[in-house]
């Protein structure tokens, strides 16, 4: 029975071996998060409440489920740390408040790693479009180089964007990425409580 145990056990970790060895290659395939350029922001000027204008399914039916006029604060931590509070009312606009205190390493030109707990990873924030009163952010997770999540969030500084901006920056978004940007659904923000 050992042997045979042993045998079964040597079986499964070279099937693993040899998935993994080739997810590596998947990668170059194009079925890992596509290589999306940033802008290059000046944090300071990034920092302060951003108002949710759009969200897409994978967060708004996971950590933003029940969320209305969602909005987040960025604030100063230390030169390499951004202070990160996401705020929203739950199940209307005039709902019990829902606070998720976290903070975001600085990585890259337009790039953070976020966490809300010292027992989650850090989840990618790259801020694909920017000018100051608007901001695109996508988020692509990836498991042994091969995409198994994203997310984008549309923001403003203001808690309404012009449809219209909405839909371009969307287009261009999806340019960007690759990404169904269709999935990406407005935020309740008439009628809020901040």
């Amino acid at each position: 029975h050992n042997t045979m145990r042993t045998i079964s056990i040597a079986a499964v970790l070279a099937i693993i071996a040899v998935s993994l060895s080739g997810a590596s290659a998947w990668n170059t395939k194009g079925l890992g998060c596509p290589n999306v350029t940033t802008v290059d922001i000046n944090w300071p000027d990034y920092l302060g409440v951003w108002y949710e204008i759009g969200v897409s399914t994978l967060a708004r039916d996971t950590f933003e489920l029940g969320c209305q006029c969602t909005h987040a604060n960025y604030s100063v931590i230390d030169s390499t740390t951004v202070g990160v509070e996401n705020t929203c009312n739950i199940n209307s606009p005039t709902g019990e408040k829902r606070v998720a205190d976290g903070n975001a390493k600085i990585t890259g030109p337009g790039k953070l790693a976020v966490t809300f707990s010292k027992f989650s990873p850090r989840s990618p924030y790259w801020i694909i479009q920017y000018d100051g009163t608007y901001a695109v952010v996508w988020s692509c997770f990836e498991v042994f180089g091969v995409q198994v999540g994203g997310t984008m969030w549309v923001l403003n500084r203001q808690p309404t964007m012009d449809p219209a901006q909405v839909t371009a920056v969307l287009a261009k978004a999806a340019q960007q990425t690759g990404f169904d940007v269709s999935t990406v659904t407005p935020t309740v923000q008439k009628g809020c409580t901040y």
